[in-house]
């Protein structure tokens, strides 16, 4: 059991939707290597689906799947169509993160019956660098400018300091 799936299972998760980010080949795989579990184009559809359904299991319950990193990946249809059967399978959406200019995932999605869609925002760096009062203004920046929309897609990543972040201040009543 890895710190995502402690962090999914525990308070953190709990009134908030977990999106999985499943690794993808990204262009110049290995050089740049999403890490474990990462899913590639020469595999087979089976090995794609047994994967991507393996990593669901583990971090279920998950309200959708986004890739982590696939700039490679996003851009092959018979990769994202392993992707989409199990998707499909499962009854979750792509979240495509960052999309590619070349990446086939949407015009895909539309022909395959799969649901798919983009964040509005991600806050990605921003809990990686500085210190909580700079997430907290990235997250008051990100309120206001989606606040008109009553509903968006926000991305937040996980890591110890957004998970300090989460568990502290007033901010969770805005979530």
């Amino acid at each position: 059991c890895d710190w995502s799936s402690d962090v999914c299972s525990s308070d953190l998760a709990h009134d908030r939707e977990v999106v999985l980010l499943m690794p993808m080949e990204p262009e110049n795989y290995p050089r740049n290597n999403p890490g474990p579990a990462t899913l590639l184009v020469n595999m087979t559809p089976g090995r794609i689906s047994q994967g991507l359904r393996r990593e669901v299991e583990i971090a279920n319950p998950v309200v959708a799947v986004g890739n982590f990193m696939g700039s490679f990946a996003t851009q092959d249809e018979t990769f994202m169509t392993a992707v989409y059967d199990e998707l499909r399978r499962a009854h979750l959406p792509l979240l495509h993160i960052n999309p590619a200019p070349r990446a086939v995932c949407r015009a895909l999605a539309s022909q395959v019956g799969a649901a798919y869609d983009e964040p509005d925002l991600v806050l990605d760096g921003e809990t990686r660098r500085g210190d909580l009062k700079s997430l907290d203004k990235a997250w008051t920046a990100a309120l206001e400018r989606i606040r008109d929309r009553r509903h968006a897609i926000v991305m937040l990543r996980l890591n110890a300091r957004s998970a300090a972040w989460l568990r502290s201040e007033e901010h969770t009543s805005e979530l």
